[in-house]
């Protein structure tokens, strides 16, 4: 028996199912409203010398834990001190506020590993500090993640000669 020629009409079935369950898919993901912030959110500001990789919806971690997302990251002014040259303006969540004190420390750097994608840590503060307003703005510190990969490098560099040795 020879075998039957196929034609794009047997394909309907399958397009069909296809289709359906790409719309399945994008109501679920639409209504879950993956990556947004569930809950009533204040707004915070950080002024930092570096925004490396930092993106409108990257993630904001409190200890490491997100407690909201970057809104948007702007410059100030060409006046203002280069060791806060951005404004980053972030949304987080109400139910954290009591844990974020005005004194907190503010970092861009990696998220989970060192290849992660970048994200604001805070760390919390001092209980002695006031808690956060809407709208207050936290000052960034050195970054301590770029200090430890210049070390990082002159070790790495430093063994260098020997392995040409070999």
């Amino acid at each position: 028996r020879m075998p039957r020629a196929t034609s794009w009409r047997d394909l309907k079935l399958g397009l069909g199912a296809l289709a359906v369950t790409a719309g399945a898919a994008a109501l679920v993901l639409g209504y879950a409203r993956v990556g947004a912030l569930h809950g009533d959110a204040f707004q915070v500001y950080a002024a930092t010398p570096h925004a490396r990789g930092l993106l409108p919806g990257s993630e904001v971690w409190l200890s490491g834990q997100r407690v909201g997302t970057v809104r948007a990251v702007d410059y100030r002014a060409p006046s203002t001190d280069t060791t806060a040259r951005l404004l980053i303006a972030m949304d987080v969540l109400e139910r954290h506020r009591p844990l974020l004190r005005r004194d907190a420390r503010v970092d861009v750097r990696a998220g989970g590993s060192f290849i992660g994608s970048p994200v604001v840590w805070i760390e919390g503060g001092t209980p002695a500090a006031a808690a956060l307003a809407d709208g207050d703005t936290l000052v960034a510190s050195p970054s301590r993640e770029l200090q430890a990969m210049r070390a990082d490098l002159a070790l790495a560099t430093a063994e260098i000669p020997q392995i040409v040795a070999n």
